[in-house]
């Protein structure tokens, strides 16, 4: 789809576009787009050379919502593999005047392989305005809207030319003004597509324009140091002292029990140091701390079995080890070893 967009404008005091241009990825199963773009004439020259235009801040409103026709447009392609290359379009071009009457309509094809040149084609258009119809001229039974002289006048000045590769032949006239009529759908689909992502834009940027307009700042819960009020040195004092006692009392060794009983947290507010408890809550914690000192001594007891046991395995394979040396040349240094070994181990 369209992964970047790019207007350029003529200048700050007349926000009419002056070229568009978006670059398109993952269409290589559809049509292969990856560029398209159009250039649009100055105001002035869209008003007509003789005409006064100037640059106000109504007009700079009034083009903000003018629709402006390009005077050329562009999309490139890129290459299809199940085609042709003297047949897979790699770049078309329309050539619209200002008075959209005539225009050019030019096509190149990739490159073929190994080759430096491509095939091309340049289809001049006449619409008529009274058909409402595509003509080429000098094609058999194609001509504007005048008589057997105009067209033949017209099929002596504008003809379509054709770039061939070596060795193809050349088309013939039908299929060129077939093709031309395929081109002429494709641009007016072309500057449909443009006319529409320019009003998705103008839709965006008033929308940004509304939120900044309705903007409000609000402040964050993270932010405390600001929000807390303002507090004198006394006040300050209390509340690091306070602080520092509920971090000493988390370190008691049976803070944790304390917490642990129901409603605590909110009766001593973190302070378990000075928390005073009924008689069955101290029971209950008294209870609590010997089960869990009773769990700690047994797991420890645990783990130095476990280290014990693995003591007492390693000395025998090492005494296994040392009986069958004993017959060997030097039996006096594994001697040494297992005793020093045994030293060590005992």
């Amino acid at each position: 789809g369209l992964a970047l967009r790019r207007e350029k404008f003529f200048n700050e005091t007349i926000p009419a576009p002056r070229k568009i241009q978006e670059f398109y990825k993952g269409r290589a199963g559809d049509d292969f787009l990856e560029y398209r773009g159009a250039t649009f004439d100055h105001p002035r020259e869209a008003h007509g050379a003789g005409s006064a235009y100037t640059a106000s801040a109504s007009s700079a409103a009034h083009y903000k919502h003018t629709r402006f026709d390009a005077s050329k447009m562009t999309e490139k392609f890129a290459r299809n593999p199940a085609i042709d290359a003297d047949l897979d379009i790699q770049k078309r071009t329309y050539i619209r005047p200002g008075n959209n009457a005539e225009g050019e309509i030019w096509v190149r094809y990739h490159y073929r392989n190994h080759y430096v040149t491509q095939a091309s084609r340049m289809y001049p258009k006449t619409l008529d305005k009274d058909k409402d119809a595509v003509t080429i001229g000098g094609m058999p039974g194609v001509t504007g809207g005048g008589g057997a002289a105009d067209g033949q006048a017209r099929a002596d000045d504008v003809r379509p030319v054709v770039v061939l590769s070596p060795g193809t032949e050349q088309p013939k006239d039908s299929d060129l003004l077939n093709e031309l009529r395929v081109l002429v759908e494709k641009e007016t689909e072309c500057l449909a597509e443009l006319r529409t992502r320019a009003e998705e834009c103008h839709d965006v940027l008033q929308q940004l324009d509304r939120d900044q307009k309705d903007n409000k700042s609000t402040l964050s819960i993270y932010d405390t140091l600001r929000g807390r009020p303002n507090e004198t040195e006394a006040e300050v004092a209390q509340r690091k002292a306070e602080e520092k006692r509920r971090a000493e009392s988390r370190k008691d060794y049976l803070a944790p029990f304390i917490a642990k009983q129901e409603n605590m947290a909110k009766i001593c507010k973190g302070d378990y140091g000075n928390v005073k408890l009924t008689a069955e809550m101290a029971r209950k914690v008294r209870d609590e701390a010997i089960a869990d000192l009773k769990e700690r001594l047994i797991e420890r007891g645990h783990i130095m079995q476990a280290r014990l046991d693995r003591e007492r395995e390693d000395l025998m394979k090492r005494q296994t080890a040392f009986q069958k040396n004993l017959d060997s040349t030097d039996g006096s240094k594994d001697a040494d070893d297992f005793a020093r070994f045994s030293k060590q181990s005992t």
